[in-house]
């Protein structure tokens, strides 16, 4: 079965914290749903080039766009995503 890269539902994501202002600076950290291990998010349709992990968002907490990789003979391998802000907290 095919592997397909998907561009997230929105294009560009944005970080908030938890006193609602923007996370600048702030990163996202994706692992692989079923074994925490790290899984890489790409930034082209492609799957070719990867973004590093931890994602690092901007000054202003936005950074994208966001290929997520899936593949149709392995339906639960999906991922797990965390955020965090500048000071990793």
């Amino acid at each position: 079965m095919p592997i397909t890269y998907s561009l997230a539902p929105e294009p560009f994501w944005i970080l908030i914290d938890t006193n609602g202002q923007t996370a600048g600076g702030g990163f996202l950290y994706s692992f692989d749903n079923l074994t925490r291990l790290p899984k890489a998010i790409f930034q082209d349709p492609g799957g070719n080039l990867e973004w590093t992990n931890p994602i690092r968002f901007n000054l202003n907490g936005v950074q994208g766009p966001f290929y997520f990789k899936a593949d149709s003979s392995n339906p639960d391998d999906t991922y797990y995503l965390e955020a965090t802000n500048a000071q990793g907290g």
